[in-house]
């Protein structure tokens, strides 16, 4: 009876558990992925796609709650709108996409990019919600499997005037949902923060200046909080920290940063500031009579030191004779 009732404690606990953490999951990346491309010319998609800047370096990120782009918002700009669909039924599922200017949607078979198909596009352009202007416009009818998630893209070039970008479907039992939208909708390309460059030790003398910086393969929605020896640094809250200037006493000291997105967190590796001594003496680099007895003279010193020295001196008549010579 015992044993019986320990089993279904714990079972009841991993069910509690694992709701609890799916729950949690779906609160963070239920959406679709938007990133915006600015500065590029042209209506059609390939405009976008031949861009430099296409797909590795977006001008902006955000996380759209339903499978619509914001409307009239700027000109000159391309923009990819992804994430995973799954579709709560299994049978025929028809999609449309509308958009201002062209546009093309894409559906893998599964929840691989590599796998994506053409289902449809916009080769003019229509107004927001316009979902039959054209006929390509509709895809045909796809079987999908229901709760398997699969990749779906929409690519959207506006050129000037108004700019609109949405996607619809119709469920086997002809019911439509215009926009998709958010429970239905998983982000694609998110996850824990990935580091792709990692701080390094750095070495400097004293009173310069020491950076620590680190790389994410996506920063978005990421933050940071760098830590000396193990204790949050105030205000170290970006990508690169400096400490300036730095002192003999910070020799030795430990940087790493914490950082945080809504799929995870990770630290970076520990680096290790080492600073040197400055023992460059300054040197006198010129002398000026400023009438009188009085002389100013500049100064030249090591990393550290202050580069010009003004002083005032008062000398007799036989030391500034010798100064002179």
């Amino acid at each position: 009876m015992k044993s019986t009732l320990t089993k279904a404690l714990l079972i009841v606990a991993l069910t509690v558990f694992w709701l609890g953490e799916s729950g949690q999951l779906a609160a963070q990346t239920a959406g679709v992925l938007r990133e915006v491309y600015s500065g590029i010319t042209g209506t059609t998609v390939a405009d976008l796609t031949n861009n430099v800047n296409f797909p590795n370096n977006p001008t902006s990120e955000e996380v759209l709650t339903v499978f619509e782009a914001p409307t009239d918002v700027a000109e000159n700009y391309g923009q990819r709108l992804t994430a995973y669909v799954v579709p709560p039924t299994s049978g025929n599922y028809v999609f449309w996409i509308a958009s201002d200017d062209n546009s093309t949607l894409f559906l893998s078979t599964d929840d691989t990019p590599a796998k994506k198909r053409v289902i449809a596009y916009v080769p003019g352009w229509t107004s927001s919600r316009e979902w039959t202007k054209y006929s390509q416009q509709q895809s045909s009818a796809i079987s999908l499997a229901a709760g398997q998630r699969y990749y779906i893209e929409a690519l959207m070039k506006e050129g000037g005037g108004g700019d609109n970008l949405a996607v619809r479907w119709q469920f086997p039992n002809a019911t439509i949902e215009e926009p998709i939208p958010n429970n239905r909708l998983q982000v694609y390309g998110l996850g824990p923060p990935q580091i792709t460059q990692q701080p390094t030790n750095v070495t400097v003398v004293e009173g310069g200046s020491a950076t620590f910086s680190v790389q994410l393969a996506r920063a978005f929605g990421a933050t940071y909080q760098w830590l000396r020896n193990g204790f949050n640094i105030p205000g170290g809250t970006n990508s690169a920290y400096t400490l300036s200037p730095v002192a003999l006493g910070d020799s030795d000291a430990q940087f790493r940063c914490y950082i945080v997105n809504p799929q995870g967190n990770t630290n970076s590796s520990t680096a290790v500031l080492t600073v040197q001594a400055d023992i460059t003496p300054p040197s006198i680099a010129s002398v000026a009579n400023l009438g009188g007895n009085t002389f100013v003279g500049a100064g030249r010193g090591g990393h550290g030191h202050q580069s010009v020295e003004l002083f005032n001196q008062q000398w007799d008549r036989c030391d500034r004779r010798r100064l002179c010579r």
